[in-house]
C-alpha cells in the first residue's frame, strides 16, 4: 500500500498502522506527507499481536503540539510501540522501519519502545531533523503507551529519542535543533 501526497492533521495520530494489530501490515510506503497541527504524526502502535515490517516513510514534514493531557499522545513526532492491550494479549512486533528526509516540528520527542529488546528491530532514520518548540503543559518527559494493560505512561527526560527494546537499529545522519 502506498500513501502519497496528503496534508493530515489530527487530535489523535495523524498516520497511525495498529492499533488494532491481529493481522500483519507489510510494506507500506508513506510519501511527501503534511501532518499539521496533530497530537501525534507518525505512528506504529502495536497491540494484539500481528507484526509491522518493511514499511517506509519519506519527505514528509511533522508539526505535533500536546492538545490535552486526557487524550492519548504526548506531542510525539514519531511513535514506534509494542505492548499488549491486555495482560492475556499476544506482543507483536515492529522490523525495518525507514524514517528518511523526515523533518518535524514537536514538543516532544521520537519514542520508541517495546517491553523487550527482541520485538523492535531494524529501524533505520536517515536525514531525520528534528526542531524542538517550547513545551505545552506537561508534554515533555511523558510518553504514552494507551491503550495498554501497563505501563500506560512512561516517565523519562526530554529528549530528542527516548527507547527502550530496540535491537540492530541504524542511527545516520539525525539532526537536532
Amino acid at each position: 500500500m502506498q500513501v502519497s501526497d496528503c496534508v493530515l492533521s489530527s487530535t489523535s495520530a495523524a498516520v497511525k498502522v495498529g492499533s488494532n494489530s491481529f493481522g500483519d501490515f507489510r510494506r507500506l510506503s508513506f510519501d511527501h506527507l503534511t501532518v499539521l497541527n496533530s497530537n501525534r504524526g507518525l505512528a506504529i502502535q502495536l497491540r494484539d499481536g500481528g507484526r509491522a515490517e518493511h514499511i517506509r516513510f519519506s519527505h514528509c514534514f511533522v508539526e505535533t503540539k500536546r492538545f490535552s493531557p486526557n487524550w492519548w499522545g504526548r506531542a510525539e513526532p514519531i511513535y514506534l510501540t509494542v505492548a499488549k492491550r491486555e495482560a492475556g494479549s499476544a506482543l507483536s512486533t515492529i522490523a525495518n522501519v525507514t524514517f528518511e528526509n523526515v523533518t518535524a516540528e514537536a514538543e516532544n520527542g521520537i519514542f520508541v519502545w517495546a517491553p523487550k529488546p527482541s520485538l523492535i528491530a531494524g529501524l533505520s532514520f536517515q536525514h531525520v531533523l528534528l526542531m524542538r518548540r517550547p513545551v505545552g503543559e506537561g508534554a515533555a518527559g511523558e510518553y504514552d503507551l494507551r491503550p495498554a494493560a501497563f505501563p500506560q505512561l512512561v516517565q523519562a527526560p526530554s529528549q530528542w529519542l527516548v527507547g527502550h527494546g530496540i535491537r540492530d537499529d541504524t542511527l545516520a545522519a539525525i539532526q537536532v535543533e
